[in-house]
């Protein structure tokens, strides 16, 4: 035994019987004792540079790590994520990814996606998409009747995931790169959620957004970099030069505001300012991810 067995023994436990040659390598295996593991037996090669133990089971899940494993980068997606999120009518098969744009993707196992703006999480132990993000992918790949059920379904036992959704597809339909078209059309049959009144809403951003580790903030401020007038912004950092937004709108009002929007951040970013956009699901229910994400640009904004 080496003393590199142990350390990729303890890593493969908590990655369904699956590791990397980097993280072989990185646990002090040099080239030629992974070699002489291959060579012996000792090791099952699982994919592209992804090993596994011959005794242990070869289960989906160990299917699924190994191909996440074989990329530079990589999560499980489209159906495979449906799964691991335990949506109803999904069942194992081959592993599907997505890899950053432009990759060429090394793996043998798994149908590989490439994909930008791509929410992520963990879920038993395996790099994921996020359940919101679940449905932009499945809106590529199966039929609007299909992803309608899984979405309804869903909705019935976690009714927040239709807000979640509907956030996400307002973030990234304005980007472009997809077809959101069918995720659209299935979310117009859910109906028209409730707007929030902007007194409850900034009421919020304020409890969450007051703290040590953010800086002040101008409430109800004018709009940066223009003469004083009449449009004001819900909030303004300006030690980080960063515009704070809380959307109570109703999703379809949202839809339609898209251009208007996206102006008023442009006119934002012409006087330096990053508009950060935060809906009423995401304040309520993530705070924590929204506190993070406030303070992790203003840090890099300081940095650059």
């Amino acid at each position: 035994m080496h003393p590199a067995d142990d350390v990729v023994a303890r890593r493969a436990r908590s990655q369904h019987g699956a590791w990397s040659r980097r993280q072989a390598l990185a646990a002090g295996a040099s080239e030629s004792l992974i070699e002489r593991r291959l060579r012996t037996g000792g090791w099952l090669r699982l994919d592209t540079a992804v090993y596994g133990s011959p005794g242990a089971p070869p289960t989906w899940g160990r299917s699924i790590m190994a191909a996440v494993l074989a990329e530079p980068w990589a999560v499980a997606s489209h159906r495979s994520a449906a799964v691991l999120h335990n949506l109803e009518g999904f069942r194992p098969g081959r592993p599907e990814i997505t890899i950053r744009p432009g990759a060429s993707a090394r793996g043998r196992l798994a149908i590989a996606h490439r994909g930008i703006d791509v929410r992520t999480t963990k879920v038993d132990h395996i790099p994921c998409v996020t359940a919101d993000q679940v449905f932009v992918d499945l809106a590529q790949v199966i039929s609007e009747g299909r992803l309608r059920k899984a979405l309804a379904r869903r909705a019935d036992s976690t009714p927040r995931i239709l807000d979640a959704v509907r956030d996400r597809y307002c973030l990234l339909a304005p980007r472009g790169g997809r077809d959101l078209r069918p995720l659209r059309a299935v979310l117009e049959r859910f109906g028209v959620d409730d707007e929030i009144a902007e007194s409850v809403l900034e009421r919020r951003m304020r409890m969450l957004f007051t703290r040590r580790e953010v800086p002040s903030i101008s409430w109800q401020a004018p709009f940066p970099g223009r003469a004083p007038g009449a449009q004001r912004v819900d909030g303004v950092i300006d030690d980080w030069k960063v515009v704070l937004e809380g959307d109570g709108r109703s999703w379809h009002t949202r839809v339609d505001d898209f251009e208007r929007d996206r102006r008023r951040d442009q006119a934002a970013a012409a006087a330096g300012y990053l508009t950060l956009r935060y809906s009423y699901h995401q304040i309520v229910d993530e705070p924590s991810a929204c506190l993070a994400t406030l303070v992790q640009t203003g840090e890099r904004r300081l940095a650059t």
